[in-house]
């Protein structure tokens, strides 16, 4: 983990990692939209550097990092983590969402998938670039996608397995 966190310069050209990618700009959002797919089918969403949300390929959450925060599932409910640096170390202090938190996280990422979902329905999401270039269909396939994160039951993936 870097020491000190910087804004992204590029994050379309840094997320080599989603292999169909889109830039966009919704109407209703400052800043573009960043969405994309690993190889193995997990979807990653940037509502801009302070807001990320990555789904498996079944379209459960997995984790997301959203106003400075981390969050991961834990399967039956989300723990967040927040760093704590001193001088010599950074150390990650984690706690488990209430119930209430729980269900304002899942509004809030839900209410930012619709308002990308609509616009790309409704033909007000402006694609600025895309990697395949050729890939003029990615966005009708990640509409798709947010209807399968919307359904998805259990919406919580496993939790993640944890390096010591």
């Amino acid at each position: 983990m870097a020491r000190v966190e910087t804004d992204r310069e590029d994050l379309f050209a840094e997320a080599v990692t989603l292999v169909r990618r889109v830039e966009g700009c919704l109407p209703t959002f400052p800043i573009a939209v960043l969405v994309g797919a690993k190889s193995n089918g997990d979807v990653s969403f940037y509502f801009g550097p302070d807001r990320v949300y990555h789904c498996d390929a079944s379209g459960r959450f997995r984790r997301a990092f959203v106003e400075g925060l981390l969050y991961r599932s834990q399967g039956n409910g989300i723990g967040r983590l927040r760093r704590d640096r001193t001088e010599t170390e950074t150390a990650l202090l984690r706690n488990d969402l209430t119930v209430d938190e729980l269900d304002e996280f899942r509004s809030a990422m839900y209410e930012h998938l619709r308002s990308l979902q609509m616009a790309i329905t409704s033909g007000v999401f402006a694609v600025l670039r895309r990697e395949p270039v050729d890939d003029v269909d990615f966005e009708v396939r990640i509409a798709a996608i947010i209807e399968t994160i919307l359904s998805a039951s259990p919406w919580l993936a496993p939790a993640l397995v944890v390096r010591r």
